[in-house]
């Protein structure tokens, strides 16, 4: 048997004939590596029949279809002329969409990106990532798009490029919740909470910017001064 498998192999398939367990196990044959499941069963006292049956090895199609779809991002893959093979259940509902709704990249482009200017810029950028990663080794960050839901609403998406063999493979996630954050971390860091004005630390950094606009045109530059009167009971009652 250890010369069948091999000694580790061996090993486990003896600890398994005590208790007439069934497992699988990896091993390395004369054929090379494999995946065995092993089926023990009592013949008579001191004698076993040991019934050995090759696994594929790795997960199973069917749980790996699973696994894919419960991922919280997209996946797609196509083959080498971009026709479609697999699109986890994730890609089309992240937009709205039942699975095998949208038939085709070709039919993405149009809903996806309804306006003409803006689908030209992403599908040029796209295809030009494509011939990027087939340059560069098969792997290319498209970066970030703004796409467009079924039910009119907008989301900014990052997408990620690989190409595997004679595979395509798309891998994309929203990203807007994580752009809106940002854009109120921005506003918070940049106004005054009372008066929605540009708070000290914004209003240098414009000033500093106008200052150097002026410079380099030539152009001349006024600072106004607003002196407001009887403002302290304001500040007293609401906060400087």
């Amino acid at each position: 048997l250890a010369r069948l498998v091999g000694a580790a192999a061996a090993d486990r398939i003896g600890a398994s004939l005590a208790g007439l367990e069934r497992c699988e196990i990896d091993c390395d044959t004369a054929d090379g590596a494999a995946r065995l499941a092993v089926h023990p069963s009592r013949f008579s006292d001191g004698l076993w029949v040991l019934t050995l049956e090759r696994r594929p090895r790795g997960l199973p199609s069917e749980q790996l279809q699973a696994v894919l779809d419960r991922l919280p991002v997209g996946v797609e893959i196509f083959d080498g002329n971009f026709i479609e093979l697999f699109a986890n259940t994730y890609s089309a509902r992240m937009f709205g969409y039942a699975p095998g709704e949208i038939g085709s990249l070709d039919e993405w482009w149009e809903v996806g990106y309804p306006d003409p200017d803006y689908r030209r810029v992403v599908r040029d950028a796209w295809y030009a990532d494509v011939r990027r990663a087939r340059e560069c080794g098969g792997e290319v960050d498209m970066g970030e798009w703004t796409a467009a839901c079924k039910d009119g609403s907008r989301k900014v998406v990052q997408f990620r490029f690989r190409i595997i063999g004679e595979l395509n493979v798309l891998v994309y996630w929203d990203v807007t919740e994580r752009h809106r954050l940002e854009g109120e971390l921005r506003t918070l860091a940049a106004t005054d909470p009372l008066t929605g004005m540009f708070n000290r630390r914004q209003f240098f950094a414009e000033a500093a910017a106008a200052i150097t606009q002026a410079a380099l045109c030539g152009t001349p530059l006024s600072l106004m001064l607003l002196d407001i009167d009887h403002f302290k009971p304001i500040n007293d009652r609401h906060g400087h």
